[in-house]
């Protein structure tokens, strides 16, 4: 098993698949828990969209199960490498505020507190490196939630099964992939029919956000001309983006922000409606990605056929990383070994 500092390269921006699974495989994130006093998975996206504001990580895409929660993620210290030692400071005492003496409670951040984390270098530094951090995303994320559970069920132990299980994905490819088996879980689940129509998952908030900024165009002049020539289609392309304010944009942008750079978000929409029609309907054992996506896909090194495979129920994503064979060797190179499996039992055409 690979260790956690080889697998995540803290000083290099990188993207990975994140599966963190509750305690024995649980429902325990399901709403029927504690008298539904705490909607459990509501609680963790906007514990999500909280943090998106505070640390250097970029959420691509979430989906949160009754039993497991999955994040496709990107550490950038490129950014808090940019970051004043006062915005480092205030960033960090967001996420995690002075308290008073031995109680625990909370008390508001004062000009004092600043002063003295941006005094302290050897601090600041490590603050600096954790808000870009994974890990550190994590246990901010899960660790509230498990302790306010137990505290609700006056209960001890373990709220989730492990830290959570870290796939890197190495090219274009593993990370479209990535993007697109986690958008369409609740559908392979049967929690959803429709990937519009998935909840707590980032793909319904991209859905809703573009038929706002649909309805917005259509009442703006001439904006019924573009309206008509191709709604999720690939040459249909909004002035700018309409992505949640916490999720990372699909489209690479030139701050480098977003994880795809040869997709919109019109494409990328039409791709995961038509991988999600393999797991929906009468027909889905015999369906497959009609071929008018192949120019689009090719464009990430693969194809329709490649495409259907690799969400088929048969498909088992075991190994270490996400990627083709260069990638992959690439990827030993840097650690030193002879070579890393791929999840992704493929090679792009």
């Amino acid at each position: 098993m690979r260790l956690r500092r080889d697998t995540i390269d803290p000083n290099v921006r990188g993207t990975y698949l994140c599966t963190s699974i509750c305690v024995r495989g649980a429902g325990l994130l399901a709403g029927d828990h504690d008298g539904a006093r705490v909607d459990r998975r509501g609680w963790l996206e906007k514990r999500l969209a909280v943090l998106a504001g505070i640390f250097a990580v970029d959420i691509n895409t979430f989906t949160i199960e009754e039993t497991a929660m999955h994040l496709v993620v990107s550490n950038r210290p490129d950014i808090t490498a940019t970051w004043t030692p006062e915005e480092v400071a205030r960033r960090w005492l967001r996420y995690l505020p002075p308290t008073i003496g031995r109680t625990g409670r909370k008390r508001e951040v004062t000009d004092a507190d600043i002063r003295a984390l941006v005094e302290d270098d050897t601090a600041l530094e490590a603050c600096r490196k954790r808000l870009s951090s994974i890990s550190e995303l994590h246990k901010a994320l899960k660790e509230p939630l498990a302790k306010l559970v137990n505290r609700l069920e006056r209960t001890r132990g373990h709220f989730w099964g492990q830290r959570f299980r870290c796939l890197p994905a190495l090219d274009e490819c593993a990370r479209l992939m990535a993007m697109v088996a986690t958008d369409l879980r609740p559908v392979r689940s049967g929690a959803a029919d429709r990937p519009e129509r998935c909840r707590h998952a980032a793909i319904r908030h991209r859905i809703d956000a573009r038929r706002t900024a649909v309805a917005r165009l259509s009442r703006a002049a001439g904006a019924r001309r573009w309206i008509r020539s191709g709604p999720l289609t690939d040459g249909f392309r909004f002035p700018q983006e309409p992505t949640p304010s916490f999720l990372a944009p699909i489209e690479r942008t030139p701050d480098g922000r977003g994880l795809l750079a040869h997709h919109t978000l019109d494409a990328y929409l039409a791709i995961v409606d038509a991988a999600s029609r393999l797991h929906r309907g009468p027909g889905a054992a015999s369906a497959s990605i009609p071929a008018t996506l192949d120019p689009i896909l090719q464009r990430s090194g693969m194809d329709c056929a490649l495409l259907t495979m690799l969400l088929s129920p048969a498909q088992k994503w075991i190994g270490s990383v996400l990627g083709g064979r260069d990638a992959c060797t690439r990827e030993a190179t840097r650690l030193g070994c002879r070579e890393v499996k791929s999840a992704l039992k493929f090679e792009p055409p």
